[in-house]
């Protein structure tokens, strides 16, 4: 666990993990551009904080119409 002010480094299978996704899921990320990363030599590392910021921003609203089901409730 960091201590206040440092900075957490993740590697893609802790990622991988966290998201419950495939290693090749994130990979597809840091190419796109989509995840920010840090290259450290040869090993690719994702601070925490920019994971947190990435899943934050895509976060899906909750519709007005929906019933909780994932389905439009029909009147």
């Amino acid at each position: 666990m960091p201590q206040e002010g440092q900075v957490q480094l993740l590697t893609v299978e802790q990622v991988a993990e966290y998201c419950q996704l495939s290693q090749s899921t994130i990979y597809h990320w840091l190419c796109d551009g989509k995840l920010k990363h840090v290259k450290l030599g040869a090993s690719v590392r994702i601070r925490r904080q920019d994971l947190d910021r990435f899943v934050l921003q895509r976060i899906q609203p909750k519709t007005s119409g929906s019933n909780g089901s994932g389905e439009s409730s029909a009147l």
